[in-house]
């Protein structure tokens, strides 16, 4: 396919009724059935086309890939129509710090779209970017309009080479350090270290002139026997920032110690 980027495709994938061709800076639909009378082959209106061939991953009602500066869901706004939607605006800063784009890989699991990808030139995708596409809520944007963003966890020590799952729906991944097979979200990393998990959320209180008031924020956080876990909550505020370090052995915030 020609195009203005003059680069020829990276990745394909079927979605709805249309295959979805993937270029560096483009990406177009192809439909239809027969080559001689109702097959179309156009642009789809998006923010980027992608380096990664494995962020091409589907993700309930999205196909969502890794951009330049964003991760992208695709969606389909009508029967005739496709569009393309912003969804980290809360980790753009880490999208935008990434290197080795062409070995980033990503599956669905669990609600979750989880994208394995390098941010220290070391060609190890050495964290995970994963978004809670099951958890959408609605951001505006003052560029785009009103767009559907997702929560997002970052999780580093992985080193994630390639994702799979068994019969019954087990997350693994393939490390690329050692070559062995690790269970996903179970106790430590392939190399035998703690494993680092930053959640972002942002909330949107609307009007930036209205007074708001946050009476009660819970944060709820799971510690397996056997192993520790320390959070660390930090809230930003405009020019404000404020930092709380929560031991899950005890409360930092109600008193209270049943964490069950």
């Amino acid at each position: 396919a020609i195009s203005e980027d003059l680069y020829n495709p990276v990745a394909a994938a079927v979605f709805g009724d249309a295959l979805i061709v993937f270029k560096r800076n483009s990406v177009y639909s192809y439909t239809g059935w027969d080559p001689q009378n109702d097959v179309q082959f156009k642009p789809v209106r998006v923010h980027d086309g992608t380096r990664s061939p494995k962020s091409v991953c589907a993700a309930n009602d999205y196909l969502m890939y890794l951009g330049d500066d964003a991760i992208i869901a695709l969606t389909v706004v009508d029967e005739a129509r496709l569009s393309t939607l912003r969804v980290s605006p809360g980790i753009t800063d880490i999208i935008e710090s990434l290197t080795n784009r062409d070995k980033a890989v990503a599956i669905f699991h669990d609600g979750k779209y989880l994208l394995a990808c390098c941010d220290d030139n070391s060609g190890i995708n050495n964290l995970v970017l994963v978004g809670y596409v099951s958890m959408p809520f609605q951001e505006n944007d003052e560029e785009t309009g009103s767009s559907v963003v997702f929560p997002w966890t970052i999780i580093r020590g992985w080193n994630v080479a390639s994702w799979f799952k068994d019969d019954d729906d087990v997350l693994y991944f393939g490390s690329a350090v050692d070559g062995m097979i690790y269970k996903a979200f179970d106790g430590n990393n392939d190399l035998d270290q703690p494993v680092e998990v930053t959640v972002t959320h942002r909330f949107n209180l609307d009007d930036a002139f209205r007074v708001k008031k946050l009476k009660s924020l819970f944060v709820l956080a799971k510690q397996f026997d056997g192993s520790s876990l320390t959070v660390e909550m930090t809230i930003s505020l405009g020019y404000y920032k404020i930092t709380k370090i929560i031991e899950i052995d005890e409360s930092g915030y109600w008193d209270i110690s049943d964490w069950d």
